[in-house]
């Protein structure tokens, strides 16, 4: 888990296809978890997502959000601030995606 800034998000809906120990949940109690499933499903990355989403939208937060970020421990954020990076994006309405890709 890395660093939430308060710019970023309001809350957050962790889901994971594993399994969390009791000491890796005491982790998550200082950030604003609104819902969390940590059990294998089987359906990996895109299970998380599809399951997350499912639940904002029968809960009625999807249709209220101004932006929906789906992150996953497998790829890297940038290494500094997100800030940014939001702002430049808040200019454009429309679906976005991060990558970074090495320059030879």
């Amino acid at each position: 888990i890395g660093v939430f800034d308060n710019f970023i998000c309001k809350f957050i809906v962790y889901i994971t296809d594993s399994p969390l120990e009791e000491k890796e949940q005491k982790k998550l109690k200082k950030f604003n978890i609104l819902y969390q499933f940590h059990a294998h499903h089987g359906e990996y990355d895109w299970g998380s997502y599809k399951r997350g989403i499912h639940f904002l939208k029968v809960n009625g937060y999807l249709e209220k959000a101004e932006e929906l970020i789906l992150a996953n421990d497998s790829t890297y954020a940038p290494l500094k601030s997100f800030v940014p990076m939001f702002k430049e994006m808040s200019k454009r309405n429309t679906y976005q995606g991060i990558k970074y890709q090495k320059k030879d």
